[in-house]
């Protein structure tokens, strides 16, 4: 018994020694600044898969651009969030659509800069999570935030809650993992920010680590989602067995066949729903907007499976349902559209002009996002309207005139 109890003094006392020796790194290491606004400052992740290669290097802020000043280094400073198509993904920083956009409209003669917020994998929520913690501290001029046609509507959809029982080893695993955190927040922070400054590149294939989750996204499937699953066409599915697709593309396409129909059903009670998430979503960054001072415009970014022949034919290989009309139809673009208006947003659409290109290859066949020419495509597109938002802005300063006067005239135009 004495035992017990000197083993159970000895582990508590143990115990008590590491916190402290926590704390007093925490008096070393001050605040953590592992965290960035997006990513990991100074962090940088290199990919390569058959139809691209690329390496993604943060800046001193946390975001895919270069380094970035808090105070302005042009007379106009523009904040550009979205979700991968406007982060670049399957390009260089240089070759995304914001940094496009930035040179296009100094070689017009304009001092701007623009600030590349794009995330892999964002939605609405995300863009207004960015926004509240962008805005105070880059204090733009202009917010554009690119919505992507179709995918980030359906991505508001409530996400289906699996109930774990309560004794599961993922229950205890997350109980322990928080309880480790809040005794030793310092020694952790400070592991991230080691593991951070001395990551490696290594420019080698995903197709490994697709292979691995695509064994795990197919093992997890039910009985249902198997069978559409073994419906698809063998091409697919080995290339999604052997790492040579996303499998996050399959994935969704078997769970989520009608996600790119959804927006085209506006009318339907379940679309609105999801349109009035996504006006919310705008007005969070509206608000933060308004009180630094700063200008929100909504764009919408056009989705190849909405404009390109091809794409459709590829998404529909992939599992995913298609109709016609998608690649004439202007309900993408309407939800959009209806969700900014309903905060009083300017909201603007490029989309036509895509589907006025028929013979040109704006986006990578597979991976579906924009290449190169699709990022250089969407910039010049938007530069007239962004040079005439901006030097319409510069007028408001100059003649004190309402801001809201200059962007309706632009908007009218577009």
């Amino acid at each position: 018994m004495k035992k017990a109890i000197g083993v159970l003094f000895f582990t508590l006392v143990t115990i008590l020694v590491t916190i402290l020796i926590d704390r007093g790194i925490g008096l070393f290491i001050g605040k953590d600044e592992s965290r960035g606004l997006l990513f990991p400052p100074h962090s940088k992740a290199a990919y390569k898969t058959l139809e691209f290669q690329f390496t993604a290097s943060i800046n001193n802020l946390g975001f895919r651009d270069r380094e970035f000043r808090l105070s302005k280094s042009a007379a106009s400073r523009v904040i550009a969030i979205g979700d991968s198509f406007t982060y670049g993904w399957g390009v260089s920083v240089d070759e995304s659509w914001p940094k496009v956009l930035e040179r296009n409209l100094k070689s017009r003669g304009l001092s701007v800069e623009i600030a590349n917020l794009g995330a892999p994998g964002a939605s609405p929520i995300n863009y207004a999570d960015t926004a509240e913690k962008a805005i105070p501290l880059l204090k733009p001029d202009l917010v554009v935030v690119a919505v992507l046609q179709g995918e980030d509507l359906a991505q508001l959809k409530p996400k289906p809650v699996k109930v774990a029982p309560t004794f599961s080893p993922l229950i205890i695993k997350a109980l322990i993992s928080r309880m480790v955190h809040r005794m030793y927040p310092n020694t952790i922070a400070l592991a991230h920010k080691v593991r951070t400054e001395r990551v490696i590149i290594k420019e080698q294939s995903v197709a490994t680590e697709w292979e691995g989750e695509a064994a795990h996204v197919l093992a997890e499937f039910t009985p249902g989602e198997k069978k559409r699953y073994e419906s698809l066409d063998p091409l697919t599915r080995d290339a999604f067995i052997n790492g040579k697709l996303n499998p996050y593309l399959i994935q969704t396409a078997i769970k989520f066949p009608d996600l790119f129909l959804l927006t085209l059903r506006l009318n339907e009670p379940g679309v609105k729903v999801l349109i009035n998430e996504m006006s919310k979503q705008f007005d969070r960054i509206k608000k933060v907007a308004d009180q630094y001072g700063a200008r929100v415009i909504i764009i919408s970014v056009p989705f190849g499976i909405y404009f390109d022949r091809h794409t459709v034919e590829t998404r529909q290989r992939h599992g995913f349902f298609v109709e016609k009309d998608m690649l004439v139809s202007d309900a993408p673009d309407q939800a959009i559209r209806l969700a900014s208006e309903q905060i009083g947003l300017q909201f603007f659409t490029v989309t036509d002009r895509f589907r006025n290109e028929k013979h040109a290859n704006f986006s990578f066949e597979q991976d579906g996002h924009f290449n190169a020419s699709g990022n250089q495509f969407y910039a010049d597109q938007l530069t007239d309207m962004m040079q005439e938002l901006i030097t319409a802005s510069m007028k408001t300063y100059s003649s004190f005139f309402p801001r809201k006067v200059y962007v309706d005239d632009i908007a009218r135009e577009y």
